[in-house]
This record gives structure tokens, C-alpha cells and sequence, in this order.
């Protein structure tokens, strides 16, 4: 058997079961396309993200984040897999000795460079000679022009960006 939830009811179970949830557990609610929720106690911070139905955990110590765990897995069914690696195409690594933490995006970054056939280009720090006056002259001139501009796909590379 195989069960669908449709975007409404992920967004009761959030806003009648999680999100009361957290508020409860003092937590304050930051709204974004990511959903993010901060708990301030001095000297620790707990921060925790929900997207779907996945939710990393940072904080100032690891007892912090152990405890956070701790608490929801006594309400919610939930898995730990271990310190985060990969979160919406955001690669994460870890240099603890030196309390380091670095985010890419290089491989998302070389996906939407080969999408669109741009893999072999050179990077320019400003990829627009400034400064830049757009006129009419710069759209499609005749029927033959705006045919060969249909094809290329700016939207989609702008909003890959």
C-alpha cells in the first residue's frame, strides 16, 4: 500500500504538531523558505531547520544538540543519521581541531554549469560590463531573432541562480 500526503496535510501536521512543538520547547520561529527556529540560552544556542521532512540541528555545544534530539524523539518518530554531510545541495565539512566549519555548493554550482552548456566557460568576478544601459535595441529585432532567442533558456538559468 502506498500512502501520498499532499502539501496541506505536511502543513497541518507542521503548524498543529511541530510547530507548537518547538514554540513550547522555547523555541522561537524565524519564517523563510526554510524554516528555522532559534532557542537562546545563555551561553548556548540551539539551531534547528525544516524543510520537509528534513531537520538539521547546529548548536554552540554538543550536549545542546544531544538534548534537542532527545526531545524529539520522544514526541516524533525520527531518525539520526549521524553529523550532517549534505542539506538542499549545500555540502558541509567539519575541521573540529580547528573549529572550522565550511559550506559548498561546487557540485550544484558544476550541475547548473553543465545544464546549460556553460562548463567550459571562464569565471568573471562581474559577468557585466558596468555600467550597464539596457535599451530596446538589445531585444529581439525581428520574428528570425526572437525564434533563436526561444530556444536559450535564461529564465532557467537565472532562477537556478
Amino acid at each position: 500500500m502506498y500512502a501520498s500526503y499532499t502539501r496541506k496535510s505536511l502543513k497541518q501536521w507542521y503548524s498543529k504538531k511541530l510547530h507548537k512543538f518547538l514554540l513550547n520547547a522555547k523555541f522561537t520561529w524565524f519564517h523563510s523558505k526554510l524554516i528555522l527556529y532559534l532557542r537562546k540560552t545563555k551561553p548556548e544556542s540551539i539551531l534547528l531547520g525544516v524543510y520537509v521532512d528534513d531537520s538539521p540541528i547546529a548548536g554552540t555545544f554538543k550536549k545542546e544538540i544531544l538534548e534537542v534530539n532527545k526531545e524529539l524523539q520522544h514526541h516524533f518518530l525520527i531518525k539520526h543519521h549521524g553529523p550532517l554531510e549534505h542539506f538542499l545541495g549545500i555540502h558541509v565539512q567539519r575541521n573540529r581541531s580547528l573549529g572550522i566549519l565550511s559550506l559548498s555548493q561546487a557540485k550544484y554550482v558544476d550541475n547548473i554549469l553543465n545544464k546549460f552548456d556553460m562548463a567550459e566557460c571562464s569565471p568573471i568576478s562581474t559577468p557585466l560590463i558596468l555600467p550597464c544601459k539596457l535599451s530596446s535595441r538589445d531585444f529581439p529585432q525581428n520574428d528570425e531573432e526572437a525564434c533563436v532567442m526561444k530556444n536559450i533558456i535564461y529564465r532557467q538559468g537565472l532562477g537556478s541562480l
